[in-house]
Order: structure tokens, then sequence, then C-alpha cells
């Protein structure tokens, strides 16, 4: 049941775009396109389940990448492509590389984490989710377009964290809050249904 849900918050869905910043420093207009170009066929690629290429092109952006939030973004859909591809060991280091830079890559670490599965990597995975709360703009106002992770998702998978780390009254806590923000996403109810099925009692 367990690594059946691990599963499940990894691969939940991302859409095809990324918003891409032309900050400075990048070089000239045609690197500034091809790194842009590369980014955004990443996540087409990905939607599209074509995970090889999607790494490639996420590649291909960070060789040419000199501006540092282009960077994030390449790195941040390259660790993306890695875990749908079920590389977890690529998947963590290269989130790691951009860990509390990108929420994104918060999301996405703290599910690689749980997929990975080892008692030390919940807490880690809690810390990620919590530094969105304190420092990314809150759990609350999260929405992303990288991967179709919803705020009230982002809460039922720290409920889930904190459950496994040993704090069922967190759990119970911000489940609640996944359940208030969108009662009807199935993702929430079958974290939720987990939960329960876990032994984790939930008011009403």
């Amino acid at each position: 049941m367990r690594k059946h849900l691990y599963l499940l918050l990894l691969l939940l869905p991302l859409l095809a775009a990324i918003g891409c910043g032309n900050g400075g420093g990048v070089g000239n207009d045609e690197s500034i396109g091809s790194v842009s170009a590369n980014i955004n066929d990443g996540w087409d690629s990905l939607e599209a389940g074509n995970f090889d290429n999607a790494v490639t092109k996420f590649t291909n952006a960070l060789s040419f990448a000199e501006d540092n939030s282009l960077k994030t973004s390449a790195k941040t859909g390259l660790a993306w492509s890695y875990a749908k591809k079920g590389d977890l060991t690529n998947a963590i280091s290269t989130f790691e590389d951009v860990k509390n830079l990108n929420n994104d890559a918060n999301i996405g670490l703290a599910g690689a984490y749980l997929a990975r599965g080892n008692p030390e990597d919940f807490e880690k995975a809690i810390q990620l989710l919590e530094h969105i709360e304190s420092y990314g703009g809150g759990l609350t106002t999260y929405s992303s377009v990288h991967t179709g992770v919803s705020n009230a998702e982002a809460y039922a998978i720290l409920a889930y964290c904190h459950y496994l780390n040993g704090n069922e009254e967190k759990a119970k806590l911000n489940i609640k809050t996944a359940a208030q923000l969108d009662p009807n996403n199935d993702s929430v109810k079958n974290i939720t249904e987990t939960l329960e099925i876990l032994g984790l009692t939930i008011p009403k």
C-alpha cells in the first residue's frame, strides 16, 4: 500500500509548458532562444511520455544556459524527467542542486524522497515542503503549471510525510487543510483513504 502511494505521489501529472525568464547574462539572442526552446520542448516531451527526449532537451538547455534562473528551470525539468523515468538516483541528485530555489523542485524532491522510502528521508521531505510554507509563498497559494500539483495535494503530501515520520497530529492537521482546500480532489481523497487504512483517525 505504501509503495503504491509513493508512486502515486511521484507520478502526479506534469503540464507541458514552463515559464522561462529572460534575465541578463544568458548570451546572445540565439542562445536565449535555444535555451528557452529546449526547456519548453523538454516539458512537451514529458507530457507526451517521451522521457528520454525530455532528458536530452533539458540537458541541452543546461549546456547553453548562463543565467541562474534558466539553469534552475532546466535542472528542475531534468530532475522531473529522471523521476518520471524511475531513475531516483539521478532525480534526487539533480533536485538537490536546486532545492529551496524552486518550489517545483522542492515538491519533486519530496516525492522522490518518499519514493526512495528511507525513514531518514521523511524528515527531509517535511523540511522541503515547510520551506515552501515559510519562504516560498506558502503551500496555500502554491500553484504550478510545471508539475500539475495543486495546493491541496501539497498539503496532503505533507500530511503523509508527517504520518510516516510519526507525527499523527500534524498529519491530521494537514490532511484536514487539504480537504478544506479541495474536497473533491481525487489525490487528496486517495491519500486520506490510505492514511485511514494505515490507522490514522481523521476527525470529520
